[in-house]
């Protein structure tokens, strides 16, 4: 069928709005344009990439959508993404190919992984940190009360009269919190150390629900777009894992009980 002019036009349009968008989702690591392809990063091991070839005729006949509104072109892409994430997460392995699926709805993936199976990759081990010994450390160790902890807010209160007392300043932010970890905020010279009681009921409160919560009151940016679809997909650090790494960057002994 011979398009019109003006068809041809809307139809270029939305393919390359398509991939513009698409580029600017977390597991995309790049768009080549001949032939059109989608390079995309595995969201766990980072080193495996595959290429999904998005003809633009197939694409449009399986997405009508993307040529709607604006609004209806933008869900569509959320849409495709996350079937992109889907088809990765649960049935992409090492060797496989993943290619439109013509019916609409997403991606077929070729061969699948068997459902139920475990993934081929292993995840990141966890940092290392410093060590507290009961009978070797001398320094001040300051208890942290996980269930007090109901949010992001009140772990900067409970740490904070954990250290200095009713109303006391232990930061408000993971910088402020580096900075105060630096001394100088109630901290004796001398060598100390946390204990986070109860941190299990911590870890629950700073889940991924806090996550999505803190990172929808940041700016609009490209990282805070790919760290809320991680944190509303349920992957990646929570608050509570930004929260030990402060400790472990500025190499505070930290103890989980």
């Amino acid at each position: 069928m011979q398009l019109s002019h003006d068809e041809a036009v809307l139809r270029h349009i939305a393919f390359d709005e398509f991939l513009q968008r698409m580029a600017e989702t977390p597991d995309v690591a790049g768009v080549s344009r001949r032939p059109p392809t989608l390079i995309v990063q595995h969201p766990v091991r980072r080193d495996q990439r595959v290429g999904v070839a998005v003809p633009p005729a197939l694409l449009l006949a399986a997405h009508p959508a993307l040529l709607g509104t604006p609004g209806e072109r933008e869900a569509e892409v959320v849409a495709i993404s996350v079937c992109l994430f889907e088809a990765l997460m649960l049935a992409w392995q090492p060797g496989s190919t993943i290619r439109l699926d013509p019916r609409g709805g997403g991606f077929v993936v070729d061969p699948s992984r068997p459902e139920g199976s475990a993934p081929s990759f292993a995840s990141d081990p966890p940092p290392v940190r410093p060590h507290l010994d009961d009978s070797a450390f001398t320094g001040v160790v300051y208890t942290i009360e996980g269930l007090a902890v109901s949010g992001w807010e009140s772990f900067f209160t409970v740490i904070g009269e954990a250290v200095n007392g009713p109303g006391g300043y232990f930061g408000r932010s993971l910088d402020g919190l580096a900075d105060c970890l630096n001394g100088g905020f109630g901290t004796p010279e001398q060598q100390f150390a946390f204990e986070w009681m109860r941190s299990a009921a911590s870890r629950r409160q700073l889940g991924y629900a806090e996550a999505v919560r803190l990172l929808n009151r940041q700016p609009t940016s490209r990282e805070r777009r790919a760290r809320l679809l991680d944190a509303e997909w349920m992957r990646g650090p929570t608050p509570f894992d930004w929260i030990v790494s402060v400790f472990d960057s500025e190499k505070v002994p930290l103890r989980l009980s």
